[in-house]
């Protein structure tokens, strides 16, 4: 992780040093981050050094943004056996079982991910569980929500994929994943803009299943963005004005997210 990750993580978060160790313990469960680095490992004779070392910067990206993303969750309440136990079997599940239920956007990407890895020597198989990492963002709060309210993690995989397909979002979130930075100041405003879309993807599924009643996953989708069908085709329209653009940057995705946090606040 690098000898700054405890100092960058303190001083971001506020979190002690046992809640950072807790943290960054279960990150590594819940990712199963310890069998890819032995798989990669293991390829000492068969990859370059280059692509090893990209490899496992992919598996530390992972790790930083779950270990954020559990203190920011769960704060000085983190326990490791109670969170594993909450989180595991559905994190496990999404990276395992998701591919074919992706939205069109989140699969792409996907494949360019696996198919790059490929070019460069990995082996399919590992190739394919090294673009899976990809989705540990979202399947956190997957996994955490269907601990919640008790759906099927791939219903709710399939709701992210819906509201994906049909209001752009994961656009969005690709857009500020890739915005360039000059400085630690850029970096961490687009860490945070990439964030709020993360959390505001977060709100509406848990206001989809919040008001789901007796209706099935896909269907209580569509009737929320029936129910919403102007602003919804009001901000497609947006994002779709927005894709003709050159190039998007910060001001262009802080307009798309205030829009989105007023749709989904309707």
């Amino acid at each position: 992780m690098g000898p700054s990750f405890v100092r960058r993580i303190k001083k971001d978060t506020g979190a002690d040093v046992v809640t950072i160790a807790r943290a960054y313990t279960i990150a590594r469960q819940i990712c199963m981050a310890g069998p890819l680095w032995k798989t990669i490992e293991d390829l000492d004779q068969e990859l370059s050094a280059t692509t090893q070392v990209a490899l496992l910067f992919e598996i530390s990206r992972s790790l930083r943004h779950a270990s954020y993303w559990l203190i920011e969750r769960f704060g000085d309440d983190l326990s490791i056996e109670s969170t594993v136990k909450r989180l595991k079997e559905g994190m496990t599940t999404v990276y395992t079982k998701t591919g074919g239920i992706m939205s069109v956007a989140a699969r792409i990407r996907h494949e360019h991910a696996a198919q790059a890895h490929i070019e460069s020597g990995v082996p399919e198989n590992l190739a394919n569980r090294m673009s899976s990492l990809l989705v540990t963002r979202p399947a956190l709060d997957m996994a955490d929500l269907a601990a919640t309210y008790k759906p099927d993690v791939l219903d709710l995989a399939r709701l992210y994929a819906i509201t994906n397909d049909k209001l752009g979002i994961y656009w969005l979130h690709v857009c500020a994943e890739d915005l360039k930075v000059a400085d630690r100041w850029q970096a961490i405003a687009r860490s945070k803009l990439r964030d709020e879309f993360f959390w505001m993807r977060r709100d509406l599924a848990e206001q989809i299943l919040r008001k789901r009643g007796k209706y099935e996953l896909t269907e209580a989708v569509e009737r929320w963005l029936t129910a919403r069908a102007d602003k919804v085709e009001q901000f497609t329209n947006m994002i779709e004005e927005m894709k003709l653009r050159p190039e998007v940057d910060f001001a262009t995705l802080s307009v798309a997210a205030r829009e989105f946090r007023d749709l989904i606040a309707t």
